[in-house]
């Protein structure tokens, strides 16, 4: 239904142009369709892609608890919101 009511409308702007200006956007709307450039499609990352990527090394002497610490600790977020609902999460999980 949205869609007919968006085709209304855009006839009602178009109808009273001349026959050249409608070619024309017929001609603009047709190059639109046939040069659209192709979308690259994402590739599906495995988590094994992520395998040592922390090694021992990178926190001596810590255990599982205080390296999972450090990294909370260490986020940032975009906004305060977001910042607030992670801190709320990670007290439900202690």
């Amino acid at each position: 239904m949205e869609t007919a009511v968006a085709n209304d409308y855009y006839w009602n702007l178009l109808k009273d142009l001349s026959d050249e200006r409608k070619v024309d956007l017929i001609d603009r709307l047709v190059r639109s369709l046939v040069h659209k450039p192709e979308e690259k499609k994402a590739e599906p990352v495995s988590a094994s892609r992520f395998y040592g990527v922390w090694k021992d090394e990178d926190f001596p002497g810590m255990s599982a608890d205080d390296m999972v610490r450090e990294l909370r600790e260490a986020r940032t977020f975009k906004n305060d919101i977001e910042a607030v609902l992670h801190e709320d999460r990670d007290r439900e999980r202690v």
